[in-house]
């Protein structure tokens, strides 16, 4: 038996083994279209020097995992205009709409500052002009990540 049929034979085991155990997904989310399975490509992480990550207000990131399947545009008909929406009177339904969001004020909790030249973290405020510890960068510029 060479080694591409052994592989066959242990994939073949490992399948009738999944088939009675019934193995399923980790996550699975319920939608109007039917059900779906999270899947991860691949994981990302920044990693910060002790030191930095101590006085950082935002220690740790959450990785956001999206299911592309769940991300389906939805059709035109199925959007509401929000003067519509206003005199429903049911708290608990759902509507799609359209809009633009802003941020005008770049200095809150939810962001934190970074090197233009490197994306390293940094204490300094938006805007300022300073000099990067991680990529020597003399005039570094802080902006919101």
């Amino acid at each position: 038996m060479n080694t591409q049929e052994k592989k066959d034979l242990r994939n073949k085991r490992r399948r009738e083994l999944y088939a009675q155990r019934k193995i399923e997904p980790k996550k699975k989310v319920t939608r109007l279209q039917g059900s779906s399975g999270w899947t991860v490509k691949v994981v990302v992480a920044e990693k910060f020097s002790p030191r930095i990550a101590q006085k950082s207000p935002t220690k740790y990131q959450n990785l956001l995992l999206m299911d592309t399947e769940l991300c389906i545009p939805t059709d035109e008909k199925d959007f509401t205009e929000i003067r519509n929406i206003q005199g429903v009177k049911t708290v608990k339904q759902f509507f799609w709409i359209k809009g633009k969001a802003s941020v005008t004020v770049l200095n809150q909790n939810y962001w934190y500052m970074s090197c233009n030249n490197c994306n390293k973290i940094s204490s300094e405020n938006y805007g300022d002009i300073y000099h990067c510890v991680f990529c020597k960068c003399l005039e570094a510029q802080a902006i919101p990540r």
